[in-house]
């Protein structure tokens, strides 16, 4: 066997085009391109649906916020000089 670098470059290049889903040094990889390619598009789906997941919640944590804003802001524009918390209490009374 020679050490010769085109010698070995030619074998590489001659071993991934006839067994493309092999490796060189014996072990098999089971995952062919074609199953490689679905696992990735598998787990990006899980990873989009994952954010989605994250966005909804984001999304209805703010409507949240803002329906509680505008129950307060009627509250306050209703009832100006009462508090909201239940106790009346006014610097000019």
């Amino acid at each position: 066997m020679s050490n010769n670098p085109i010698y070995l470059a030619a074998l590489y290049t001659g071993a991934r085009m006839n067994q493309p889903h092999k490796s060189l040094f014996g072990s098999y990889n089971p995952a062919t391109p074609r199953q490689k390619l679905e696992q990735e598009t598998q787990k990006r789906s899980e990873q989009l649906a994952e954010e989605d997941e994250r966005k909804l919640h984001q999304y209805e944590m703010t409507q949240h916020y803002m329906h509680l804003a505008a129950l307060y802001t009627e509250k306050r524009m209703n009832q100006p000089h009462k508090s909201l918390f239940g106790s009346s209490h006014s610097l000019f009374s």
